[in-house]
């Protein structure tokens, strides 16, 4: 009985000193987290904002400090979970275990596609001419490029237009300010790096166009063209003057056309540049306006305008690319109330709407006499997104919903066929439980 009442004496005594050790070091850690408050005052559209913790943007050895106390108290609150953590990392490395390709795109003579291979982090990026028994070519593996980096991220990996380049943005720090790698794919090297860059896109096999993040807050608000070649300085185009902007380049589905949008939360200004249009000039389509928003594509001389000029609500209009008055607007797609217009994809002979009107999903297809059809969808709830129209007269979806897994179908507006590429797997998936 001693012995029992011994040993309950040191186990409460060795759990009272445990406690006594935490509670020290949660004291600790609470008096270093009072972070230093230096009140500023700060201006942005004509509103004055007070920070106490601007300070923090200068990297100076108390901010790195103040930083890494906040890490350790994040891991001294957190060490309970751990196990729960480990548990759901493992699931995580399962998922990486499953070998996924995406559908083949056809661009020109060549079907271009991304996989992910079973134990590898990163997705890789292939093509294959479009003939019978094509060897797969990998343009892009960043499994091994990021051998030489601690972090690595790559967005946009596009081929030049005779397709012995490709251009990609690739990001080596984590802190999304990306460089514009130019890489041959006869020889498998990297040829050019365009430092910092946030979209780009090919103007023909020898120049690019690109948007730079300027500033502290890294916002892409300039727009530049390069030339490759030996000692090429980029060229200054546009400068968005307004920070409530950013700039995106992107380009018709043609091609004909490079789209330089100006962008804030409530206008767009759209610019510009005809591929056919040896001085590369730059052209305006609609000033930007209070609450406006638009964007654009081409179809047979006419610019595809989505827009909601009229009180909010979308509609889709066509404007002659020789004649940019707004008079000369023709509508296409008249507005209605509880309409949302997600998306357009346009080509030469159909114009494709992806909308939800009281929040149910479709897809209207519009031809070129402006007779519009359906397309009956898997279910009547659910979430559509474009995925790909790389093919004149067809273009690919994916629908999701609750009771539906993630499907990719490919529907071809000559013949009206609704084709089911690719759908994900999902174990032990019962629809009536839901």
């Amino acid at each position: 009985m001693q012995r029992c009442l011994s040993v309950k004496k040191n186990y409460f005594l060795n759990f009272k000193k445990i406690d006594f050790i935490l509670n020290f070091k949660r004291s600790l850690f609470l008096k270093a987290l009072k972070t230093k408050r230096i009140k500023e005052s700060l201006s942005f559209h004509d509103r004055i904002r007070t920070d106490h913790y601007s300070w923090m943007q200068s990297n100076s050895t108390e901010f790195e400090t103040t930083l890494q106390i906040e890490k350790e108290f994040a891991e001294f609150k957190l060490e309970q979970f751990k196990p729960i953590a480990k548990k759901i990392y493992f699931e995580m490395i399962k998922d990486q275990e499953i070998e996924i390709e995406t559908p083949k795109q056809l661009v020109d003579n060549y079907h271009y596609y991304s996989k992910n291979e079973k134990g590898k982090n990163f997705v890789i990026f292939c093509r294959k001419l479009n003939i019978e028994n094509a060897k797969e070519e990998i343009i892009l593996d960043i499994n091994e490029e990021g051998r030489n980096f601690n972090y690595i991220g790559v967005m946009q990996v596009l081929p030049s237009p005779n397709h012995s380049l490709i251009a990609y943005a690739r990001d080596t720090k984590g802190d999304e300010i990306y460089s514009g790698i130019i890489k041959d794919l006869n020889t498998n090297k990297i040829i050019h790096i365009i430092d910092k860059v946030h979209t780009i896109e090919w103007i023909d096999n020898e120049t690019l166009i690109y948007t730079a993040p300027i500033g502290i807050n890294h916002k892409p608000t300039q727009v530049y063209i390069y030339k490759l070649g030996v000692n090429q300085t980029p060229k200054l185009i546009y400068s968005e003057l307004d920070d409530s902007f950013i700039m995106e380049i992107t380009q018709t589905a043609d091609k004909r056309f490079i789209i330089i949008n100006s962008i804030s939360k409530s206008s767009t200004e759209i610019r510009f540049i005809d591929k056919q249009d040896k001085d590369l000039k730059l052209n305006l389509i609609f000033q930007r306006r209070k609450n406006v928003l638009y964007s654009v594509e081409h179809q047979k001389g006419n610019f595809i305008i989505l827009t909601n000029e009229e009180n909010g609500n979308l509609k889709v209009v066509s404007l002659p690319i020789n004649d940019l008055s707004p008079t000369k607007t023709k509508t296409i797609l008249e507005p209605i109330e509880n309409r949302l217009i997600q998306e357009l994809i346009v080509d030469q002979d159909y114009i494709i709407s992806f909308e939800t009107l009281n929040t149910f999903p479709m897809i209207r297809v519009i031809d070129n006499n402006l007779q519009h059809k359906f397309i009956e969808l898997p279910e009547k709830i659910g979430v559509v997104e474009t995925y790909s129209n790389t093919q004149i007269g067809s273009f690919q979806f994916i629908f999701s919903s609750p009771k539906f897994p993630t499907t990719i179908y490919k529907y071809d507006c000559y013949s009206n066929n609704l084709t089911l590429i690719q759908q994900n797997k999902i174990e032990d998936f019962d629809e009536n439980l839901i």
